[in-house]
């Protein structure tokens, strides 16, 4: 799977997961795909390191990683909530996404899916 320089950026910035390891996270898919489009496909990604999530938003026709979006987090009703801003909207994540892309980053898909 091919990472563009933004995207390269943006982990950078956004996260404590170096190239390598993301790379790693992606081609034994240790995410959480949760959303797909006609021309985007979003996954959410435990960053181990910094006990966060972010999402990775790729091509979906050939699967090249475009940015990486943080997730911002709030208090609602005596909870945290977990959510991204995208494009003007907001998408919330529940508590077992949450634990899921958790479960994915530490034993894959295969075990978890």
């Amino acid at each position: 799977m091919f990472i563009t320089n933004h995207a390269n950026k943006r982990l950078l910035q956004r996260t404590k997961i170096t190239p390598l390891e993301f790379r790693k996270i992606l081609e034994e898919k240790r995410f959480l795909p949760y959303h797909q489009t006609s021309t985007r496909t979003y996954g959410l990604v435990y960053d181990y390191n910094k006990d966060s999530h972010c999402v990775a938003v790729c091509s979906a026709s050939n699967e090249v990683v475009v940015t990486i979006l943080p997730t911002e987090s709030k208090v609602e009703h005596g909870r945290e909530v977990r959510y991204i801003r995208h494009k003007k909207k907001i998408h919330t994540f529940s508590p077992d996404q949450l634990q899921i892309a958790v479960m994915f980053e530490r034993y894959g898909q295969e075990t978890w899916g």
